[in-house]
């Protein structure tokens, strides 16, 4: 077992991950995911691992750990209290954002934390101090959802966990589709092997996989083609800067931007096979938004490899950039019912100026408002240095990938989604500018590589100026990164809350019959958290869930005319004959905008009503006459 160990190392656990996704997900559909073909499928993606194992070298240098330093002990200390202020700070109500919870004073923490961290990189000595920070130091800047909402944050993970559970139950889901599983299959295993709750791997994974791989994987593309002549530590500090609400909830496609990096990067560090081909494989059976344009990039790479005539290479290189440019939105139409609407719905960010607010404010929003115009300037600064180094050849390919998915951004911006309200219709297309973005990460590191190291040049007070300038933004990053409710902007999205989960338990418990329940998406949720898919009725729509969710067919446009237009008997009539039962309920959150008008109309429309949690939630009852 010790010498499995000591031959073990990051990118074989990874490629066995990777392995063990494309050959669970296989197994999914021409059977079905249990306990059998997850052995088995554990099994057989071990087996080239080990092979890879034996092939490495086993004389590796072992590094001593000792507890000596300075900075790291201050960056120790700061890392707890920043950890034990985020835990104090858990709940389970209904939040717009976790700093409604967390207190201020966390910051001047967190900002102590990340300069000690910068001033312990200010050197290429103590590599061991170096990596541990920045891991704790990822770990806990995408961790604050999941340590302060103590129930989940979001929507979506909700629906993934209900998928997750009815396929433990049953084997499979129909339709089985391509996208979603390889998330899917990863929980599943970690759940059946070590009894770990699905509640809780469907919260942590894509905090904790991004806080262990994004780090990793910057580390191997700087050290492969820096050769260490800079400090690598720094610089991946530093890309905390660019922000990263990707990584602080779990969802297929936050997990597939981790896989994606990890092609990009066995890429260009010319590990085509196996990493890079496997990376790309599991990238698709987890998300095809992702997927597609990593399997494409790593057959530039295949195509580099084996093919030896210059001609061909080039011939292949512009099919395969053409087909990104037609592929990525083709993706959307067949894949996620887009259509064709010649109406431009994109507009640019606009300059954002410091105004009325108080001056810390000003300065963190000129920032966070400005920041697509920032990344755009640094880019091209970017871009203009590294073209004129060597380096620039190592990462062209992954330039030309970038610009390819650009222009077929700029595309999907003409397409339209029916039943998706005017605000989201962009944000399939969105996703598209942040696989751009990590095409373009390889230049980004290479250009704050030659930042760190002119930093490294100044005496000790400019490098300290720098240094908390630096850690400022950092934590400016921090703040911007999740959900803000404050003067200059509002989420708007409330989290689920405990009280959202005793309505469910209260509703079911209030009729015996069949019944619908108009209710928001965290409602909805809390009734996918707490019953599960198996709650469909047959209406004159076909099957429909029995609480109003955005994905679960017609009872959420009657939702919408409640609390939009009137909370009228007649709305919920409709409902109830279109679900052909005899029994509704309406529940409304008093944090809801028009909530006391809302309140109002249902008192005088409904049958019956019961307050939850002194106010908070009221809900009312409509019986079919």
């Amino acid at each position: 077992m010790k010498k499995i160990f000591n031959n073990f190392s990051l990118d074989l656990v990874w490629l066995w991950l990777c392995l063990f996704i494309v050959i669970s997900s296989l197994f999914y559909f021409i059977y079905q995911t249990d306990i059998y073909s997850l052995i088995l499928s554990l099994i057989l993606s071990y087996i080239p691992v080990k092979w890879y194992m034996e092939k490495r070298n086993k004389n590796k240098k072992t590094n001593h750990f000792k507890f000596k330093n300075l900075y790291f002990f201050i960056f120790l200390l700061f890392w707890l209290l920043s950890l034990v202020i985020l835990l104090l700070s858990q709940s389970d109500k209904a939040l717009i954002s976790p700093w409604q919870v967390v207190p201020k004073y966390f910051f001047i923490t967190y900002f102590i934390m990340v300069f000690s961290a910068l001033m312990l990189w200010r050197k290429n000595k103590q590599k061991v101090y170096q990596k541990i920070a920045l891991y704790l130091l990822y770990f806990l800047s995408f961790s604050v959802a999941i340590i302060v909402y103590k129930i989940a944050y979001g929507y979506d993970p909700f629906v993934h966990y209900a998928s997750i559970n009815y396929i433990i139950e049953n084997g499979f889901m129909l339709p089985k589709n391509l996208y979603y599983i390889g998330q899917y299959n990863l929980i599943i295993a970690l759940n059946q092997f070590f009894a770990l709750p699905v509640a809780f791997l469907n919260k942590i994974i894509v905090p904790v996989f991004a806080a262990i791989f994004v780090p990793f994987f910057s580390y191997k593309f700087l050290k492969e083609t820096l050769n260490e002549k800079s400090n690598i530590f720094l610089t991946i500090a530093l890309t905390l800067i660019l922000g990263f609400p990707l990584f602080i909830v779990s969802t297929p496609q936050n997990l597939s931007y981790i896989f994606l990096l990890a092609t990009i990067v066995f890429n260009l560090r010319k590990q085509v096979f196996p990493f890079g081909v496997f990376s790309s494989l599991a990238c698709f059976f987890i998300h095809p938004i992702s997927g597609i344009p990593a399997i494409l990039f790593t057959a530039i790479y295949l195509i580099k490899k084996y093919i030896r005539k210059e001609k061909i290479k080039k011939t292949f290189n512009f099919f395969i950039y053409t087909s990104t440019i037609i592929l990525v939105p083709l993706s959307l139409i067949i894949g996620a019912g887009a259509n064709l609407n010649f109406k431009l719905k994109f507009t640019s960010p606009s300059l954002f100026y410091l105004n009325q607010e108080n001056i810390f404010l000003n300065f963190l929003y000129f920032f966070i408002n400005n920041y697509y115009w920032f990344l755009l300037v640094f880019i091209i600064f970017a871009f203009i240095y590294i073209k004129k180094t060597d380096y620039f050849s190592n990462i062209k390919a992954s330039l030309k990938m970038a610009l390819a998915i650009l222009i077929a951004t700029f595309l999907s911006f003409f397409l339209n989604w029916q039943e998706l309200i005017n605000y989201e219709q962009s944000d399939y297309a969105k996703r598209f500018l942040i696989i751009t973005t990590l095409f373009l990460l390889p230049l980004i590191w290479l250009f704050l590589s030659f930042v760190v190291e002119k930093i490294k040049k100044q005496d000790i007070v400019k490098q300290i100026i720098f240094f908390i300038f630096l850690g400022f933004l950092i934590t400016i990053s921090l703040y911007g990164s999740y959900p803000r409710e404050d003067n200059y902007h509002n989420s708007r999205g409330y989290s689920l809350s405990k009280a959202d989960l005793e309505v469910v338990d209260i509703i079911d418990k209030w009729t015996k019959s069949d019944y619908i329940v108009l209710a928001n998406q965290q409602i909805g949720v809390a009734a996918l958290k707490k019953k599960g898919f198996d709650n469909y009725l047959n209406s004159s729509y076909g099957p429909l869930y029995f609480y109003s969710i955005p994905t679960g067919g017609k009872l959420y446009q009657f939702y919408l005319q409640m609390v939009y237009e009137k909370a009228s008997r007649q709305t919920m009539k409709k409902a109830m004959e279109i679900a052909q039962v005899d029994y509704s309920f309406f529940v409304i959150n008093k944090y809801w905008w028009a909530s006391e008008k809302i309140i109002k109309e249902a008192l005088l429309s409904s049958d019956d009503f019961l307050e939850i949690n002194n106010g908070e939630i009221i809900i009312f009852k409509y019986i079919n006459d």
